[in-house]
Parts: C-alpha cells; sequence; structure tokens
C-alpha cells in the first residue's frame, strides 16, 4: 500500500502545541485513506487550501486571528466545501455536531435549523419534536405550535381547598375534606393509579388488606409444602374441604387419579 507523505515543515516549533493536533488531523482526514473519517472527508473530494497545507504557520496565524481557542473545534460553514479560510470557523462542540449534513433539517418562518436547535429555542422537548415529525410525519408548524399532553398522575388529581384560611384535602376513598395541614396525608402510600391519596384512616385501611392478603398467599404456601411432605411420607393426607390432616387408614377416601386430591368420610357425608 502506498502511502502519502506528509510535507517537510520541520522547525516550526509549534509541534507541542495543540492548534498542531487540529492542522494534523484536518490533513490526516483528507490525505490518508488509513483513517477511519476519511470516507467522510477526504473520500467525498474534500481537502485542504494549498497555503493551510504546506505551512501550519500560515494556519496558526489565521487561526489566532479568528477567535481560536482550546476548547473550541474547527468547522467547515458549508458541509461540502474545503478547508479554507473563507468556510472555517472555530465554534463549540454543540454547535459544531448541529452542522453535520446528516442532521435533520426543518424549515419554519423562512428559518432552516436542525431539531435539537429549535428544541432550545422554542423550549419544547426535544424527543417530542423528534416523534412528531419524524414518527408521525407532522407538518413543522402543527408539531410546534400544539401544546403537549400532560398525563394525570396522582399529583394533579389531589383535590384542595381553603376554608377560613386553612388549606384542607379531599380524601380519595372516604370523600370527606379534612385538614391538610394536621391529618398529614400519606404522598407516598402505594396506591392503585388514578386513585388520590387517602387520610390516615383509611390508608391504614388499605394497608391492613394489603397485609391480610400477603398473610394468606403465605399460608397457602406454607400448605402446599405441608400437603407435599405428607404425600412423600405417604402416611397422613390433607382434605381440600375442611383443611385438615387425616390419617391414610382410618378416615380418607381416595377421590382422584392424583393422591394430592381427596375429601375425608366427614365431608363426603355432608355432600350426600
Amino acid at each position: 500500500m502506498k502511502l502519502i507523505k506528509m510535507p517537510n515543515i520541520k522547525k516550526h516549533g509549534l509541534s507541542g502545541h495543540p492548534i498542531y493536533q487540529v492542522w494534523y488531523g484536518m490533513n490526516r482526514r483528507c490525505y490518508n485513506k488509513n483513517c477511519y473519517s476519511y470516507r467522510n472527508y477526504g473520500g467525498r473530494g474534500i481537502s485542504v487550501c494549498d497555503e493551510w497545507r504546506n505551512n501550519v504557520k500560515i494556519f496558526a496565524d489565521w487561526a489566532f486571528k479568528n477567535g481560536y481557542k482550546k476548547e473550541l473545534q474547527i468547522d467547515r460553514i458549508d458541509n461540502y466545501g474545503n478547508y479554507e479560510p473563507s468556510n472555517c470557523r472555530f465554534v463549540t462542540n454543540k454547535k459544531n455536531s448541529r452542522n453535520r449534513r446528516t442532521n435533520h433539517l426543518v424549515t419554519y418562518k423562512g428559518k432552516t435549523q436542525c431539531i435539537s436547535a429549535w428544541a432550545d429555542e422554542l423550549n419544547l422537548p426535544y424527543k417530542t419534536i423528534r416523534n412528531r415529525i419524524g414518527k408521525n410525519k407532522w407538518s413543522a408548524k402543527r408539531a410546534f405550535t400544539q401544546p403537549i399532553q400532560i398525563h394525570k398522575t396522582r399529583n394533579y388529581m389531589r383535590e384542595f381547598r381553603i376554608v377560613d384560611g386553612i388549606e384542607e384535602q379531599k380524601c380519595g376513598t372516604c370523600g370527606v375534606w379534612k385538614k391538610a395541614t394536621t391529618e398529614c396525608f400519606y404522598k407516598k402510600t402505594r396506591l392503585p393509579r388514578g386513585i388520590s391519596p387517602h387520610c390516615i384512616l383509611c390508608s391504614k385501611i388499605y394497608n391492613n388488606k394489603q397485609n391480610k392478603k400477603r398473610d394468606r398467599s403465605k399460608e397457602i404456601k406454607k400448605r402446599q409444602l405441608e400437603r407435599k411432605r405428607l404425600i412423600s411420607k405417604n402416611l397422613e393426607c390433607y382434605c381440600t374441604k375442611c383443611e385438615r390432616i387425616h390419617y391414610k387408614n382410618l378416615d380418607c377416601l381416595w377421590t382422584g387419579k392424583l393422591p394430592a386430591y381427596f375429601i375425608c368420610d366427614k365431608c363426603k357425608s355432608k355432600e350426600i
């Protein structure tokens, strides 16, 4: 593979300066085919003007006179133009990324810019504008002017009122107005969607119901484990109706193919 030699510029005194890395990267993107970014620069026919390519000092003098800073990046105003004094500037990383040819440009009221720039200017979420224009195929006027729909959550569904200078809040369960300061509504209680916060009394009732459900599920799991233990020993059986343990040889009658399902004599006599 034939490598392209860089121009011979010895004793320029800028090899340790950050501006040299800017100049070297600019030439590398345009002329070195082994560079990853060559396809987006030199592969598209973009080149560096002869004045800058042959002398780094001339490029450095132009950079210092045109607002070069260490935190800025060199940017081409026209993405299809070359690196030359009339087409280059130093901008921030944010402004440089908004001047890419792959950006989705939107024209509105005679002004053309990318979606992220419109989001900052109109104070709208970037993803909202992107989905409206890209996914939903809305026009620019509709995407920028239609208000955003706010989904109601528990914070928006709370009802407040002021009576005689006292702030009151309505309970979502019992519907009684109570003082928001003294009654202390539970704001972090786990509730189903669409239900406003409970007062102290209703929250206790709600939590008790949840605790009973948990206890019930624990009992069922314990019984299932006990049933497996008894069946494995093949000595005792568990009646599914009266929920009692019986000895297999005395008062237990099998009613199905599976040994786990049976009814004792007492329960069977009641059915008859």
